[in-house]
């Protein structure tokens, strides 16, 4: 049967105290500053190796602090560690081979002197206990449900410390995604203000088609130009014939006058008159047609050519606009494109936060297998017994930590597990810690103010075991 023995000799002010640590409880009470918790911070020191040279009692030349292992009731291993004023030492005697002094108090001893209700009034930090020390790891396979593909170190690590590390690297892409999100709602929000109702028809009127028309009217113009210089030659041309017709008709009158003056020339007049006569029908043709043609001519006016530059001039501020207005729609459709990316990023890393806060916990605890009934993560918290921690009692809380450290502990394969400030439990707690310390398999030294009560209890004074 293995059984250890802590000795302190000349640390701080205790001179010489032997505590065994059997399996089952070892109670140290007495009045505050009678050398109770020194033997924690002694036990503390040997694991430790603290080079503190003012913890050496008054008077006393060195602190010696000592841990032996005893197999029915031979002495095996002993790990001592000496401090003088001018250095600290450990010693090792019975170890296998390569194996160190600290490696043997680590693998044995739990963490020292935590302190209960302390850690229950800090709300959180039973559970950050049991993620600390609870020996568990992620497996590759755990993150990738929710696509991750962290490095080796995760896998390494503890389970529960990697798995704090990688949510708080996904909150924090999280984190940005929301705010590159809202960012960009802010943009296109402020993109729309003042912005007319988007027109989802096509806009059949383009720049080329009102070049063309442009063109077209330029074309049109010149025509005109060219019409009115042709009309402005046929009125010319009506003019002349005008002027000959009236010679014509001077030249008819005087050819009758000469008619009845001579009469031997009727003849010749009457040829003459019949050809002027030919003549004035032509012309009078010629005069219809001219003025026919120049009738049928229509010159636009200024005013016309005015107006339809005008329009044309409407026409190209409205393909502007229209342009500008989709120009600016195709900004917005961007934007509001690339704010859904941003939710949709936004919500794959909340889905990869909530499983890894509140699915990986879960399994890890599972994987874990702590004896402790009820024990389970639960929509991110820790249940005990179907409660959530942070709806229990302080004393309650604290009692669930002990359950933890002690479960841990024999996980372990810890000899012992040191609880500091016990007294602040209520006796019905008091009580229920007991039977589960009793009931573990491992030493559990705690201390407290007061008297002893039990049995198992030993009162210290002054650095002095008085009942031991």
């Amino acid at each position: 049967m293995k059984e250890y023995v802590l000795t302190i000799e000349n640390f701080l002010k205790v001179e010489q105290m032997k505590i065994p640590l059997k399996p089952g409880v070892v109670g140290l009470v007495g009045k505050n500053a009678q050398g109770k918790t020194t033997v924690l911070n002694a036990l503390s020191d040997l694991i430790s190796g603290k080079n503190d040279f003012t913890k050496i009692r008054d008077g006393a030349e060195r602190a010696v602090v000592r841990l032996e292992e005893f197999i029915d009731g031979e002495n095996t291993k002993t790990i001592q560690r000496t401090q003088s004023k001018e250095q600290t030492k450990l010693e090792a005697n019975g170890l296998r081979p390569g194996q160190t002094a600290s490696g043997f108090l680590n693998a044995i001893i739990n963490e020292i002197a935590i302190n209960p209700v302390q850690l229950a009034q800090e709300g959180a930090n039973p559970v950050d206990y049991l993620k600390k020390h609870i020996d568990v790891r992620l497996l590759p396979e755990d993150l990738m449900v929710v696509g991750l593909q962290p490095s080796s170190v995760a896998f390494e690590m503890n389970g529960f410390t990697a798995l704090d590390q990688l949510t708080k690297i996904e909150e924090s892409d999280r984190l940005l995604a929301r705010k590159g999100a809202e960012q960009l709602a802010g943009a296109v929000a402020d993109l729309k203000k003042g912005m007319p109702e988007e027109n989802t028809e096509p806009f059949i009127d383009t720049e080329e088609l009102l070049a063309a028309d442009v063109e077209a009217l330029q074309a049109e113009a010149a025509e005109v130009a060219g019409i009115s210089e042709r009309k402005k030659g046929l009125m010319l041309v009506v003019d002349e014939r005008k002027k000959v017709f009236s010679r014509a008709v001077q030249e008819h009158k005087d050819a009758v006058d000469r008619e009845a003056e001579l009469e031997e020339e009727l003849i010749n007049i009457r040829e003459i008159k019949e050809q002027k006569a030919k003549r004035i029908q032509e012309c009078d043709t010629s005069h219809q047609e001219a003025i026919e043609a120049a009738d049928k001519v229509v010159v636009p006016t200024v005013d016309d050519l005015a107006a339809r530059k005008q329009q044309l001039r409407d026409r190209a501020d409205k393909i502007k606009a229209s342009n500008s207005l989709r120009q600016r729609w195709e900004v917005i459709h961007g934007k509001e494109k690339e704010r859904d990316q941003k939710m949709k990023d936004f919500n794959k890393l909340d889905e990869r936060v909530k499983f890894m806060k509140y699915e990986l916990p879960k399994k890890l605890m599972e994987r874990c297998k702590l004896p402790i009934e009820g024990l389970e993560f639960r929509e991110g918290e820790l249940f005990v017994g179907g409660h959530a921690l942070s709806r229990l009692s302080t004393a309650e809380r604290a009692v669930v930590t002990t359950k933890i450290a002690i479960a841990i502990a024999k996980q372990k394969g810890h000899i012992a597990v040191c609880l500091d400030g016990v007294e602040n439990l209520d006796e019905a707690h008091r009580q229920e810690f007991l039977k589960e310390a009793e009931a573990s398999g491992v030493c559990i030294l705690y201390t407290r103010q007061g008297s002893p009560e039990n049995s198992f209890e030993r009162e210290v004074s002054e650095g002095k075991l008085l009942n031991a």
